[in-house]
């Protein structure tokens, strides 16, 4: 049997790049890990049997040299010509012994050689890590196991304290007013006219941008325009982080 060959991984995704550039190649990348799981099992099982015919052969010959010895020995006390019976046995059990030595490093060498594939591709041990996703170390010195993403959000109506969620990488902003409030009018049938609305703004930011907490301000919103009075006022704003 052919040694089964590991098929090579994609370009791994970089933080470096655009957001879209590295979801894309995180999915071409993640995508391939069970092909690769399956090349390293058929490797893996390859060099278990290599392992185990080495034993058997190393086993088997151990065996034969034993036996042959003995077979010598036997020979040596009943005939003439023992002695050179016993040397040609000698020479036989050299021979054997140093077939398995060969056999048994082969099994060694490829269980190395497993080793050294996934170690080449820069991939941590596959035990233990069903149902995760690679992604790239923050040293960017290689690619690590990772829980599946996660997106959590919060609603603020009223003043309080955000805090960072553990393992956060972007938190995308949204605040939005509580828009201008109506006029009043001292007589009735007058036309006046009604509150603004209320501005949107928005920002994407890396979570390391952010302190641990962050405090969010509620402003007050118009109270609405006092009977013959002209200021404008608004309702209660309304943000969300």
């Amino acid at each position: 049997m052919a040694v089964p060959t590991v098929t090579p991984l994609p370009t791994p995704p970089n933080r470096a790049s655009g957001a879209g550039e590295f979801t894309a190649k995180a999915d071409v990348f993640y995508g391939a890990m069970p092909q690769f799981q399956t090349d390293m099992n058929t490797l893996a099982t390859y060099s278990g049997q290599q392992a185990l015919e080495a034993q058997a052969a190393k086993t088997a010959a151990e065996t034969s040299a034993a036996e042959s010895a003995q077979s010598a020995l036997d020979s040596a006390a009943q005939v003439a010509q023992a002695a050179g019976q016993v040397d040609l046995a000698a020479d036989q059990v050299a021979l054997a012994t140093q077939q398995a030595d060969r056999s048994e490093a082969a099994a060694d060498q490829a269980e190395i050689i497993a080793a050294a594939a996934q170690a080449a591709a820069g991939l941590p041990a596959l035990t233990g890590n069903s149902r995760k996703f690679l992604q790239v170390s923050p040293d960017e010195s290689g690619v690590q196991f990772a829980a599946p993403i996660e997106s959590q959000y919060q609603e603020f109506l009223a003043s309080g304290t955000w805090t960072k969620p553990s393992g956060a990488t972007w938190v995308y902003v949204e605040a939005i007013g509580g828009g201008g409030g109506g006029k009043n009018s001292t007589s009735s049938g007058s036309n006046v006219p009604g509150g603004g609305g209320g501005g949107f703004a928005s920002r994407l930011m890396r979570a390391s941008e952010l302190g641990a907490s962050v405090t969010v301000t509620i402003g007050a919103g118009g109270l609405g325009t006092p009977n013959g009075a002209t200021t404008d006022a608004g309702g209660p704003p309304r943000s969300v982080a």
